[in-house]
């Protein structure tokens, strides 16, 4: 097996390994450890049965279900179908004029953390694409620790010990919410739940600071007024996320990604792919 380094800041691709035979203990550990130094890793060309697929990714921990996409493998429930790759198209134009795929089973964009909208966030990802996109489709990968260490020492100063708040879609679905009860009182608003977790992670396998606040998800801060933790939350985004810390990863058929929500962010580099049919299976772990 050789680990390659993807970028300097983060990500890795694995040769050498096949999930359709034995997997030994000493080729899940090269795994395993490549996993928590470069917070993402790529296998490349795999083609495993949904069975052969579950198995890997219990070495890493716990699955469950997925939160956001109700469709499971007809043969594994454990495996989430964000798609598909039904041939039957059903597509239509939202309200915001977005064209929307009834064979893509969810639409993310913008940097976030899976299921830091929970109480307890999920440890790993890991998606399968036995067939890629022609075209579009990209995911983009960002270390949280390359972008906890570009913070300036006062910025840092100020979140240390700062315990963010969360809720699903962030600041963005809360406006909504009080904008709805400004325009109507009486309305029946859905009550948004909000969790709470450390602005800055430590690691608890490499030790290392993380940050653990980002735009889709993030709301504020705890004991923070909303207008100051919005100034607060806007200067921390423009100082730690870009481009010089970001792998961004185009398909190839038989691509298996497995991430680190611990130490990075991921976004979905929204274009033609998911209006393109082909099956996508994902795992998502949690500590044992």
């Amino acid at each position: 097996m050789q680990v390659r380094p993807l970028t300097s800041a983060l990500g890795a691709e694995i040769t050498g390994i096949d999930l359709t035979g034995a997997i030994s203990d000493e080729a899940y550990g090269v795994v395993r450890r490549a996993f928590f130094d470069h917070g993402v890793v790529v296998l490349r060309r795999q083609q495993p049965t949904p069975d052969q697929f579950v198995a890997f990714g219990e070495r890493f921990g716990r699955l469950i279900p997925h939160r956001s996409v109700e469709r499971q493998h007809p043969d594994c429930p454990k495996i989430a179908l964000l798609a598909r790759g039904s041939t039957e198209e059903k597509s239509w134009t939202d309200e915001t004029g977005h064209r929307r795929d009834e064979d893509w089973g969810i639409e993310l964009n913008g940097w976030h953390t899976d299921l830091s909208y929970q109480s307890v966030p999920l440890m790993a990802t890991a998606i399968l694409t036995p067939d890629a996109p022609r075209t579009g489709g990209d995911l983009s990968f960002l270390s949280s620790y390359a972008a906890y260490d570009a913070l300036p020492s006062a910025l840092q100063k100020r979140i240390e010990g700062r315990i963010g708040t969360f809720c699903f879609a962030g600041r963005a679905a809360w406006k909504v919410r009080e904008a709805w009860k400004l325009h109507d009182p009486s309305h029946q608003q859905r009550d948004i739940p909000v969790v709470q977790h450390p602005a800055v992670l430590v690691h608890p396998e490499t030790g290392r600071k993380a940050l653990y606040v980002h735009p889709l998800h993030s709301l504020g801060f705890v004991d923070m007024p909303e207008e100051d933790a919005d100034e607060l939350l806007d200067e921390i985004f423009h100082h730690s996320i870009k481009p010089e810390w970001e792998y961004r990863h185009k398909w190839e058929a038989g691509d298996l990604v497995l991430w680190d929500n611990r130490s990075t962010f991921h976004s979905a580099i929204l274009g033609s792919a998911p209006r393109q049919r082909r099956p996508v299976w994902r795992l998502s772990i949690m500590p044992n």
